[in-house]
């Protein structure tokens, strides 16, 4: 599934393959127990690696949240925010593909100029209010 916000930012869900060894873990916060940005995707087309820092003109940057006893049709949600200016992404949100351990993808696409310089949050809420985030920086 594939949803456009007004920006031209989309989000999409996908089955997670194998949730028995995390790669890169960033953080685990209840059910959200990785997140993983990337400026690529695997075949999955999930962001399988974590990649701390990007270029101004990266194109689009995935966050992939990994999530457990995900219910199907839950919704998921996701934003960046850019620390030192407080500038922030609309939400994105997308539904759970299926029950069980999944990944869901959010695809951030750049601003009309560049991302601005600068340590960035990407920020993963579930419906119940579970919250996790990861840093990277735009340099």
């Amino acid at each position: 599934k594939e949803e456009k916000t007004e920006t031209g930012m989309t989000a999409s869900g996908n089955n997670l393959p194998d949730v028995s060894k995390p790669q890169g873990l960033t953080q685990s916060v209840g059910r959200i127990f990785d997140i993983r940005i990337n400026d690529t995707l695997d075949t999955n087309e999930i962001a399988a690696t974590n990649k701390s820092e990007f270029t101004p003109d990266a194109k689009e940057i995935y966050v992939s949240a990994y999530i457990s006893s995900a219910i199907k049709n839950e919704e998921i949600k996701a934003m960046l925010r850019q620390v030192e200016k407080s500038i922030e992404t609309p939400y994105i949100t997308t539904t759970s593909p299926a029950s069980g351990d999944i990944a869901t993808n959010f695809i951030f696409t750049s601003p009309e100029t560049t991302w601005p310089v600068g340590t960035y949050e990407a920020i993963v809420v579930l419906n119940d209010g579970t919250e996790a985030k990861a840093t990277f920086v735009v340099k």
